[in-house]
C-alpha cells in the first residue's frame, strides 16, 4: 500500500474559493495593523501572545483559520477588543434614514395625487352623464 497523506484539518488551511476568505483576509488586516500600530514585529507579537510566530504570519496572511482561542489572546497582546479584528455591521445613518423616509414621503404623496386626479376625472363624467 502506497502511503496516503493524513487529510489538512480545517484550521490548518482555508480553500481558495471559500466565503470565509473574506473575513479571514479582514481580521488578519486588522492583525497586521494594530500590530504595526504598535511597532512590533512578528515574533515579539508571538512572543507577546505566547504563540508561535507561525501563527501570526499564517493569521495575517490568511492562511489559517483562526481560532477564537488565538484571536483572543492575539486581541489581549495587541490591547484591542476581540470585535475590533471584525467587520462592523453596515448601519444606516441618520441621515440615509431620513433620506429613505423622504423618497418613501414623496413616492406616496405622487400615488395619493395621482389617486385624487383619478377621482376628478370620474367626478367630472359623472356630471356629464347626469347633465344629459
Amino acid at each position: 500500500m502506497g502511503s496516503r497523506k493524513p487529510p489538512q484539518k480545517e484550521t490548518d488551511a482555508i480553500s481558495p474559493g471559500s466565503s470565509s476568505n473574506v473575513l479571514l483576509v479582514y481580521v488578519g488586516q486588522q492583525v497586521l495593523g494594530a500590530r504595526q500600530r504598535l511597532g512590533l514585529t512578528q515574533e515579539q507579537l508571538a512572543e507577546k501572545a505566547g504563540c508561535a510566530p507561525a501563527t501570526v504570519f499564517l493569521i495575517e496572511n490568511a492562511r489559517r483559520n483562526v481560532t477564537i482561542r488565538s484571536l483572543s489572546v492575539l486581541a489581549a497582546a495587541l490591547g484591542v477588543e476581540v470585535a475590533e479584528l471584525f467587520p462592523r455591521p453596515k448601519t444606516t445613518t441618520p441621515n440615509a434614514r431620513a433620506s429613505d423616509i423622504s423618497r418613501a414621503m414623496a413616492k406616496e404623496v405622487e400615488t395619493a395625487q395621482e389617486a385624487l386626479r383619478r377621482i376628478e376625472r370620474l367626478a367630472h363624467q359623472v356630471d356629464e352623464v347626469s347633465e344629459d
